[in-house]
């Protein structure tokens, strides 16, 4: 008895169900319960055929769908509203980051420019060093021939 039961209810599981296994367990009767009722929608109402019935459970199973994606209807506008604003704000970024590096650019190019006269100002002081070194060494021996001048006049050497 119970193995067809299991088979009748695989091979017609209530709409909308799916029945992988049934598992019997087998107990001594203890005498709780005194009557079935099947209870709604896929139960046929009085004078309803069964395809009836199934339409209505159909109808019933039909408006909770309905219901569903109106409310999920609602939530993708959020959502590509949210996106919406959130590509907004992208943009924004994105053009702030390129005047950041456009400001760097400028940065850059100044800090080239500083080098560049660094180096400029680096060789003008090598060249000033090399003409005082060349006007001091020039001087020096004018001063040695001056004093060896002095001292043959004064008789020291």
């Amino acid at each position: 008895m119970m193995k067809r039961a299991s088979l009748k209810i695989k091979q017609n599981p209530p709409s909308f169900a799916r029945i992988e296994e049934v598992t019997a367990v087998y107990e001594d009767y203890k005498g709780e319960f005194i009557r079935f009722d099947r209870r709604g929608a896929d139960v046929t109402g009085e004078g309803e055929t069964e395809m009836v019935a199934l339409m209505r459970s159909f109808d019933k199973k039909g408006e909770v769908m309905i219901g569903f994606l109106g409310s999920m209807n609602e939530t993708l506008k959020a959502v590509k509203a949210d996106t919406g604003m959130m590509l907004d704000k992208q943009d924004m970024m994105l053009d702030k980051q390129d005047m950041m590096l456009d400001k760097q650019d400028m940065m850059l190019d100044k800090q080239d420019m500083m080098l560049d006269k660094q180096d400029e100002t680096i060789a003008e002081i090598k060249g000033v060093r090399e003409d005082l070194k060349s006007y001091m060494a020039e001087k020096f021996t004018k001063i040695e021939h001056d004093v060896e001048a002095i001292k043959a006049k004064i008789g020291m050497v």
